[in-house]
């Protein structure tokens, strides 16, 4: 799970102040910054995710401060004022115990503080699983022109493959009377959607699942090297890379080494 600050290109400048994201989700990009251009979205991210430092301060800013860095950058700084920042963390903070959740959002807003940006405690938050699955949604039909349209352009669905969690949301026509259920209206357009969110279904997790799975399936052995040898039915030929799983109880935090006979070390 990476952050991302995501913030309006400045010729957009109907804005009075340009809108600022630090948005926690997976993405394999590693410290890539990409930039586009008009109004499209430039976009750094930084890894690992929040959940990854609790009670580690100097993580946490190591992780925010290149992003805190390079918005105030971009931004000019008479604008820093007006413009407000949000960090809304996903699937990675839902699944820590409550008070260690409460405590990054703290030493996040910490952090925060000593830069200009507008901000507001309630923007610093953990979304709940629906929300996340919805912002999906809403995003790829903005992309897509399909919000604020008459009713014959249906929305496309969207399925978000995370980290730690699968979000899928779908316009339904009927009222349904459950807790994926959620009514959206968008301008003139009222919309009907069912949004799921499915804790550990999610990239990594799922591998880390496989990991396990395999780990209770097949006989251990140690490579050359030493290390316990697992091997992997979806792990392609040639590819090689150290691995920690965090899940197999085969051995505390085991380290895999991922090799070329598609396999993982353990």
């Amino acid at each position: 799970m990476n952050l991302c600050a995501i913030i309006v290109h400045i010729s957009c400048a109907h804005y009075e102040g340009l809108p600022i994201l630090l948005h926690s989700f997976p993405d394999y990009t590693k410290g890539r910054s990409q930039q586009s251009v008009a109004c499209e979205y430039h976009c750094m991210q930084t890894e690992p995710g929040l959940d990854k430092y609790v009670s580690n301060v100097s993580g946490l800013a190591a992780a925010l401060e290149p992003l805190l860095h390079w918005a105030g950058n971009i931004v000019p700084s008479k604008k820093h004022k007006t413009t407000p920042i949000f960090v809304l963390a996903t699937a990675g903070l839902r699944r820590l115990p409550s008070e260690d959740g409460s405590w990054v959002l703290e030493n996040v807003e910490y952090i925060i503080n000593r830069y200009g940006f507008m901000h507001q405690r309630s923007w610093i938050r953990i979304l709940d699983g629906r929300e996340e699955a919805y912002y999906g949604w809403l995003a790829v039909n903005y992309k897509m022109g399909r919000l604020g349209s008459s009713l014959d352009k249906p929305t496309f669905g969207a399925l978000d493959l995370g980290g730690s969690s699968l979000e899928v949301v779908l316009e339904k026509g009927e009222v349904e009377e459950n807790q994926h259920f959620l009514r959206s209206q968008i301008g003139l357009v009222g919309h009907n959607l069912l949004a799921y969110s499915l804790p550990s279904y999610g990239l990594n997790e799922a591998f880390e699942r496989s990991l396990v799975l395999l780990s209770k399936e097949q006989s251990l052995k140690k490579s050359s090297s030493g290390k316990l040898e697992l091997r992997h039915p979806c792990l392609n030929l040639g590819y090689m890379e150290k691995y920690t799983c965090n899940s197999c109880n085969v051995m505390p935090k085991a380290n895999a080494q991922l090799n070329s006979s598609g396999s993982s070390q353990i």
